[in-house]
């Protein structure tokens, strides 16, 4: 692998986001597709809360798109790690939702001890939200406090056994 000839290309600042704004997944998925420099390699593991990242990155500059394979949580760090090891000439972007990244924390020590140019956005929902959905897509109708407690991160409870 070469470096390019041409560095990296932004395309100037959004036009959907005037930094007045608050940050959501709304405004940062306008920022990307604005701002997403040419060859950058995505590792996405956002899940739910990364839903309008697709459509606001449809026009952005050619890039690839590494994503979350068979509903498996806890990937996209270790990906972005990979990529940027196998290609250290691109840059390398982390979208990574907030449970996912609690599976592998330990990424980011790697990340930043092997100097790894990756960014990494961490989208916050406060929760396992896709495993809730998962248990709706098994039929479960009352999960139960405990069980919803643990997938809520705004108030973690100890789990207790009797």
């Amino acid at each position: 692998m070469e470096a390019p000839a041409q560095p990296a290309v932004c395309h100037g600042a959004p036009e959907t986001y005037s930094g007045a704004e608050q940050l959501n997944t709304t405004s940062i998925s306008a920022i990307l597709g604005e701002l997403l420099p040419e060859r950058t390699i995505v590792s996405d593991e956002s899940a739910t809360a990364g839903q309008a990242i697709f459509s606001q990155t449809q026009k952005a500059a050619k890039h690839d798109w590494l994503t979350l394979t068979g509903g498996s949580i806890g990937q996209g760090l270790p990906v972005a790690i990979g990529v940027a090891v196998a290609c250290p000439n691109n840059k390398v972007i982390a979208l990574q939702g907030d449970g996912g990244a609690m599976y592998t924390v330990q990424a980011l020590w790697t990340m930043a001890r092997e100097a790894l140019d990756i960014t990494t956005i961490i989208l916050n929902n406060s929760s396992y939200a896709i495993l809730n959905i998962e248990l709706q897509r098994v039929g479960v109708s009352d999960p139960g406090e405990m069980a919803l407690a643990m997938l809520d991160h705004t108030n973690p409870k100890r789990s207790t056994s009797k």
